[in-house]
């Protein structure tokens, strides 16, 4: 993705929540449906490994289509599937990671 990708390893809507004043949009990517402040242009991924695996990447072109300054992506864990899943969300990240 054109914008930078922060993967947040903790309570995502904590730290959203914590620093969106200094963004104008933020792309979000998160498993459970939650309020986030209006800046926010949300995807849920849900809890299914699948789902998540099959709409990352569509998820990520999303957000440049829609010019988002940054996009923080909540972390799964690496059991099954999701090990593949993460290595991808992880490198579409370059590493970077936040801890909450």
């Amino acid at each position: 993705p054109k914008a930078d990708v922060f993967v947040v390893k903790g309570d995502i809507v904590k730290y959203i929540n914590f620093t969106y004043d200094k963004y104008n949009k933020i792309g979000v990517l998160c498993h459970t449906k939650c309020s986030l402040p209006e800046n926010c242009i949300v995807k849920y991924m849900g809890d299914n490994p699948e789902e998540y695996a099959n709409t990352l990447f569509s998820n990520l072109r999303d957000f440049d289509e829609e010019n988002v300054d940054v996009i923080f992506a909540e972390d799964i864990d690496d059991k099954g599937i999701n090990l593949a899943v993460s290595n991808r969300l992880y490198k579409a990240a370059g590493y970077k990671f936040i801890e909450v």
